[in-house]
């Protein structure tokens, strides 16, 4: 039997009273173990370390114990407390302290760097940081020199300050003093480390610190800002060492947000006109950095150096190609400000400017570009041919605002009418509109557009509108071939478990398993003994890969010795649900041919499989599947019969007989089913219909300020049902996975959406569930991608977007939705992939512009519209093609509304769009709610200027252009209605 711990302390000469033994036995009170150690050799120590180590190490698997900690850091080796990690520092730093000061090891310089180094956590670090920096100023230890040791200073502080009011038996400060402004409480920890301010803390400016470990994550809490003024100000940090080493920092390699917290601490000293004088050449230097704010930080100080003529002119100019290429507007206008003041004031350099002033048309900002026009225009000589020559270059890629100005300069016409860029064929147009079929002409409005391309063309384009049940889906050439053999579906499966896949080939891997299961030739167990492994140790998640991992377990590991010949007498049927068209679309006959199949073996079907059989559904090729239905017997065969639209009585199984009423009419109230299986909520018996507005939320943070929160509330009829205890469960036990169409709303319309939620992680639910009616799946994705647009969440959301490259998806009310929040989100996967949809949507005709600005009209009051992103992702659409212009200038006009003329600034980043396109088009505004808004937001500031410049445009007819618009339109509306007869007709 071991001995206790007193036994052994007992026997290794320390000294133990009779009344400390049962304490000590249950190492329950540090204050009663630390005095037994104090003054004791390191051989004492030693005796007993190899005992407190195990019992340390056994104990910290149980869980933390403060006062083993303290133990072990008495009498362990460096060695054993290293591998104790952590858990060999008590929480209370005031104990570690009180045993290293008494203990003093040799090794006490090396365990500093080590504990140093040893924090992940912030609360480890500042403590670790604390305790090496008070036992340092005892005179026990050096301080490291490590990046860490400085980067710690920031957080650690503090806690050392904490730590000698303890170790002195001082008051903390109290909860006012806590709380003084100005970081007070911060100047007093700090001028109790006088040492700290005279040497340590100047590795700050120089070695950037990680997370919130550094000047710029603390300030906000701490005040660090407000305590370095003040240390300049009285002398205690010299206040031309801070400036020299602020200026060092901001040409250090520092984070951006660490840099910017400099040049603010710059702007808090207010250095005078000498002072800056004296770092000119710093100022210039910073011109060159990679950081934006630091560029316009350094534009502006170089600005106010010329204006008191510090800086000549010829030294400045080329240093500031940075600012005037850089993406920041506000330092390419300080420094065109600052070209044209050298200019004016020293005519000899304005044709260097004029040259320096060319950097600003390639900037994206038409404010900078019409600026850096104008300098050229007021310095530049046209006769000048290496000036000729830039501006020439570079013309093209101007704004029409912008262009007609420097074409007059180079003295050329700017024309006002284009000649189209390619023939129109109109006899070609009419011989492909004849061989189509009638009805698709009319769902694509073939027709009305064809007749616009005519001598006086017109504007007038509307967009295709369907909700899906009239478009043929079965396309030949996306036909899903089923696995054939043992090694296709190892390989295949092997692919799938990894997430190498896309779900479709999932699915066709789950299809394979379910009918090529019962082969079992001789050497099976060795042709899937690395598939089998796979399985077992994979990370890729997601629903439809766990559903496969779990049927792949139970055909590889049942039975892996009996031997089956292989032949086609022992396949089995296919799943019913796996589709046979990319899409994941399933052909009406073919399912019929399965079902008889099922029939026909006497096998049991999983009814989730049924359901998602009907839900599948294409809507082609019902009439020809019908008559062959009448052999599937059962609840399913009425149910199948009954989506193709025949008239059957209502089953006792209500999740087949809601499947197969949202398969007969997704958008449509199905009476006959509901009278039968009611009360199932939206899109069971009845069909979901949306109400959505963006919702503001007053209330007060936990500092008792107020706030306000935005969110977007989509409404949904019939609603959810919710538990009869309205606890936390989000839907009685009736409605069950059974119910996809139903429970597709679950989350969302309850309340209970959350935003770190990847869409893979829940359950059955993707985009693949019901591809005929994708409304709830929008619903849910607008819900998420609002939330990323205003706060920046970043996930996998772009999932939702995904289906809007389809041509065939219609654009309805919570698609639309989508792609507008989609254009404003954050995440550059998300905001492309939402550019890409648009672009499509525009070309096949879903989208035409007043669409989707009614619904940017109903967003633009909220903040949950980021205006600046949306413009900059309209732009790229825009730029695709005359189509996508003419498009994207009637999306914002028709999103000029009266009712939206309070939210004044939001317009700001769309209304020069808007005047760029407009001005290209030879266009102006015709609307007469957009006048009348642009009228009511006409004045003073940007808005009110743009909103002029806006109603001072006249229209110039351009019939060539509006033929070309019309013929791009035409082209991608034939294309559509050919593919539908192709379709068709096989």
């Amino acid at each position: 039997m071991k001995p206790s711990l007193s036994e052994e302390l007992i026997l290794h000469g320390l000294e133990v009273s009779e009344q400390m033994r049962s304490k000590l036995d249950t190492w329950e009170v540090p204050e009663t173990l630390i005095p037994l150690f104090e003054g004791a050799s390191e051989a004492q120590r030693k005796e007993v370390s190899s005992f407190v180590f195990e019992c340390a190490r056994r104990e910290r698997n149980d869980g933390y114990s403060q006062a083993v900690s303290c133990v072990a850091l008495a009498t362990c080796s460096l060695g054993q407390i290293k591998k104790l990690g952590q858990y060999a520092l008590p929480l209370r730093t005031h104990y570690t302290v009180r045993i290293l000061a008494d203990r003093r090891p040799k090794w006490i310089d090396a365990w500093a760097e080590w504990t140093i180094s040893l924090g992940r956590m912030e609360r480890y670090i500042t403590d670790n940081w604390a305790v090496v920096r008070v036992l340092s100023r005892m005179g026990v230890c050096e301080m490291p020199d490590k990046p860490e040791t400085t980067t710690s200073i920031v957080g650690g502080v503090w806690d050392a300050f904490l730590l000698r009011q303890t170790l002195a038996n001082r008051r903390y400060p109290t909860a006012e003093e806590r709380r003084a402004p100005g970081g007070k409480l911060l100047l007093r920890c700090l001028r109790d480390d006088p040492d700290l301010l005279k040497n340590d803390i100047w590795g700050l400016f120089e070695i950037p610190g990680p997370m919130a470990m550094n000047l710029a994550g603390r300030d906000p809490y701490w005040g660090w800002s407000e305590a370095m003024v003040e240390l300049a100000r009285d002398g205690t940090m010299p206040r031309q060492r801070m400036l020299d080493s602020i200026l060092h920092a901001l040409q250090s390699d520092f984070p951006e947000k660490q840099a910017t917290w400099f040049r603010r601490l710059h702007d808090a000293l207010e250095p005078s006109s000498e002072e800056r004088a004296q770092r000119a050449q710093c100022y210039l230097r910073l011109l060159d950095s990679s950081i934006p704010p630091i560029v316009s930080f350094a534009t502006t100080s170089v600005a106010s150096l010329v204006a008191d003529g510090t800086l000549e002119g010829k030294e400045v100019i080329p240093r500031l190609g940075s600012a005037l290429s850089g993406r920041t507007k506000t330092a390419a206008m300080k420094a065109l400000a600052v070209l044209d003041r050298v200019s004016r004031r020293n005519q000899k350099i304005a044709r260097q400017a004029a040259e320096a002033a060319c950097q600003g048309l390639a900037h994206g900002a038409e404010e900078v570009q019409s600026r850096a026009a104008g300098l050229i225009r007021k310095y530049g000589d046209p006769s000048d041919p290496s000036l000729r020559d830039r501006v020439t270059s570079l013309v093209d890629g101007t704004t029409a605002v912008v262009r007609p100005s420097l074409l007059d300069w180079l003295g050329e016409s700017s024309p006002v009418a284009e000649a189209s860029s390619e023939a129109i064929d109109l006899p070609d147009f009419d011989k492909r509109i004849a061989a189509l079929d009638a009805k698709y002409v009319e769902v694509c409005g073939i027709a009305k557009v064809r007749s616009g391309i005519s001598d006086h063309p017109t504007n007038d384009l509307e967009s295709i509108e369907f909700d899906g049940t009239e478009v043929p889906r079965l396309d030949p050439d996306k036909e899903i071939v089923p696995i054939a053999t043992l090694d296709e579906l190892i390989e295949v499966c092997a692919a799938a478990i990894e997430g190498a896949l896309d779900p479709e080939e999932i699915e066709r891997a789950l299809d394979g398993v379910a009918r090529l299961r019962l082969l079992r030739p001789a050497d099976f167990a060795k042709r899937t003994a690395p598939l089998l492994k796979r399985v077992s140790g994979t990370n890729a998640t997601g629903p439809q890969i766990a559903l496969l991992r779990q049927a792949l377990a139970h055909w590889l590991g049942h039975n892996r010795d009996s031997d089956v010949v292989e032949g086609d007498e022992h396949l089995r049927p296919a799943r019913l649900c796996t589709p046979t068209h990319r899409g994941y679309w399933i052909d009406p006959r073919i399912l019929v041919q399965r079902a008889i199949r099922w029939n026909d073996q006497a096998d049991e079907v999983v009814l989730l499989d049924q359901v998602y059989s009907l839900l599948r559904l294409a809507p082609d090729r019902r009439n020809e599947a019908l008559p062959a239905a009448a052999r599937v017997d059962g609840e399913y065969g009425c149910a199948l019969r009954y989506a193709f639209g025949a008239s059957q009585e209502i089953g006792p199984t209500a999740p087949l007989w809601v499947a197969a009423a949202r398969a007969r009419a997704p958008w449509s109230d199905d009476f006959h089913v509901d009278r039968a299986h009611s009360g199932l909520g939206p899109d069971g018996a009845l069909a979901a219909r949306y109400r959505w507005w963006a919702d503001a939320t007053k209330f007060l943070d936990h500092y008792d300020d107020p706030e306000t929160s935005y969110a977007l509330r989509i409404e949904v009829q019939p609603r959810v049902p919710a538990a009869e205890d309205d606890s936390e469960s989000y839907r009685p036990e009736s409605i069950s996975e059974n119910f996809p169409t139903v429970l597709e709303h679950r989350r969302w319309s309850l309340g209970h959406l959350d935003m770190y939620e990847s869409p893979s992680d829940e359950g059955p639910l993707y985009p693949g569930v019901w591809p005929l009616a994708r409304e709830s799946w929008f619903a849910r994705g607008a819900q998420r991608l609002s939330n990323n647009a205003r706060y920046g969440h970043i996930s996998n959301d772009e999932i939702y977007i995904e289906p809007l490259l389809d041509a065939d998806v219609p654009l309805l009310p919570m698609a639309e939705l989508t792609l507008v929040f989609g254009l404003c989100a954050k995440a550059t996967d998300q905001h492309t992939l939402a550019v890409d949809a648009l672009t499509a949507c525009i070309e096949d005709g879903r989208v035409t512009g007043p669409e989707l600005g009614d619904c940017v009209a109903r967003l633009v009051e909220s903040p949950l519209l980021m205006t600046n992103r949306l413009a900059k992702n309209l732009s790229i659409v825009a730029s695709a093609s005359a189509l996508h212009a003419f498009v994207v200038r009637r999306l914002i006009e028709s999103a000029l509304q009266p009712q939206t003329s309070a939210a004044k600034k939001q317009w700001l980043p769309l209304l020069p769009l808007l005047r760029e396109l407009l001005v290209d088009q030879h266009e102006a505004v015709t609307s007469v709610a957009a006048r009348a808004l642009l009228q009511d937001i006409a004045g003073k500031g940007k808005v009110g200027e743009s909103a002029k410049a806006l109603l001072a445009l006249t229209p110039v007819l351009n019939p060539s252009r509006t033929r070309r618009v019309l013929q791009q339109a035409l082209i991608g509306r034939l294309e559509r209605a050919e593919r539908w007869t192709r379709f068709s007709a096989q």
